[in-house]
């Protein structure tokens, strides 16, 4: 499954979000602050990721949104390495040769679920 990173927008300073990688039922956001989040079909739920995806591949919005509506309803905050592995993945690449070496992007299937406070629907818990 291909997990590469895409710049978000114009990389403009403006906007929080520096990256995105789109998976079935999922996004990945990385933000300015190193920060990233998997948000999935699941937590905030597919109407969100729906309109997420879209706004990413549109470029601008996104920060917006999740600001304003999903705030901390993610799925999982992501850990340094798996932010470290993702950026070996960042798109556009060159056209692989068959000499290049294969891809170090993350393994969303390695991404533990993250179980949401139940009386908020939100991760922790406000």
């Amino acid at each position: 499954m291909n997990t590469a990173l895409r710049p978000y927008g114009s990389g403009s300073a403006h906007s929080g979000i520096t990256h995105f990688a789109l998976l079935p039922q999922a996004i990945i956001v990385l933000f300015q602050d190193g920060s990233a989040y998997l948000y999935t079909d699941d937590l905030p739920g597919k109407q969100h990721i729906r309109h997420m995806r879209a706004l990413a591949e549109a470029g601008q919005g996104l920060t917006t949104y999740i600001n304003q509506k999903v705030r901390s309803n993610y799925a999982e905050s992501l850990t340094a390495d798996q932010v470290r592995a993702l950026r070996h993945s960042i798109s556009p690449a060159p056209a692989a040769s068959a000499s290049s070496p294969p891809s170090r992007a993350a393994d969303p299937s390695t991404l533990r679920p993250f179980a949401a406070d139940p009386a908020t629907n939100t991760p922790d818990g406000t």
